[in-house]
């Protein structure tokens, strides 16, 4: 698909006319395709065709905004972390309160905040400002818990995510484990998560399980690794190999420590 939307911009056609959301369009499929530089070619152009919207449309502020994050994804991507913190500050700048009589605009401007504050958390990561991020990532969830019956997810179990790793690194191990565990319960309730998923969030738990000493919770998560692994893995694939690797030291962990059964 998104080859298919490059083929139709590099061959003029309608898709790139002068219509800023089309070519964010074009600008998101290259930075799907990692073509980085691309993308922030046409995000660019397209940014010149929503400001002159702007004026008489004032709607198409939401869509600079979603421009803004966009372009801040592509700096992170880049590895340009103060370019993409200062475009995720422009982006969460455009926001405004003029639509909370719309309900449906409202949902969707609330979510799309959430989503760059997100963003400028991952950011702060990079710098080990954790405590700053800290701070976005619970306003971000916070903003979250304000759309009844929110669908998104996926961006909660992201949210969740990020929160977890930020405890990991300052040393609320505990916390990180409780946080990545609420990760997994949604993402067991998710059509959008893969067995995939929930592996990389149960290896992440394994991993303090072991710093912590937890033997005995480290093996029942790692055989919960196996069982999802057997799902989408063939039997002799190096992954499944070192979990059972894994596995093996574990079990010998516990029975080290005075273990007996599990």
């Amino acid at each position: 698909m998104y080859r298919e939307v490059i083929r139709d911009e590099n061959g003029k056609s309608d898709i790139t006319s002068n219509d800023g959301l089309s070519l964010m369009l074009v600008g998101s499929a290259y930075y799907a395709l990692g073509k980085f530089e691309s993308a922030l070619s046409v995000y660019q152009r397209a940014g010149i065709e929503l400001k002159k919207k702007i004026s008489t449309c004032p709607e198409f502020t939401v869509h600079c905004a979603k421009l803004f994050n966009n372009m801040g994804c592509v700096y992170f991507e880049m590895s340009k972390y103060e370019k993409a913190m200062q475009t995720f500050q422009r982006a969460l700048q455009l926001f405004h309160n003029e639509n909370e009589d719309n309900y449906a605009a409202w949902s969707t401007a609330i979510l799309d905040q959430a989503s760059i504050m997100n963003n400028m958390a991952y950011t702060l990561i990079k710098f080990k400002q954790y405590d700053d991020a800290s701070d976005l990532i619970d306003a971000s969830f916070e903003l979250q818990q304000l759309v009844p019956g929110n669908s998104n997810a996926t961006m909660t179990i992201s949210t969740l995510s990020t929160m977890a790793f930020i405890y990991y690194r300052t040393k609320e191990f505990k916390t990180s484990l409780d946080t990545y565990s609420a990760c997994v319960q949604l993402q067991d309730k998710s059509p959008m998560s893969s067995e995939s998923d929930q592996v990389e969030v149960l290896k992440k738990m394994a991993d303090i399980c072991k710093k912590v000493k937890d033997h005995e919770k480290r093996v029942y998560l790692l055989r919960t690794i196996l069982v999802y692994q057997q799902c989408y893995l063939l039997d002799d694939d190096d992954e499944i190999w070192d979990t059972h690797a894994a596995l093996a030291e574990a079990l010998q962990a516990f029975a080290d420590s005075g273990g007996t059964s599990i």
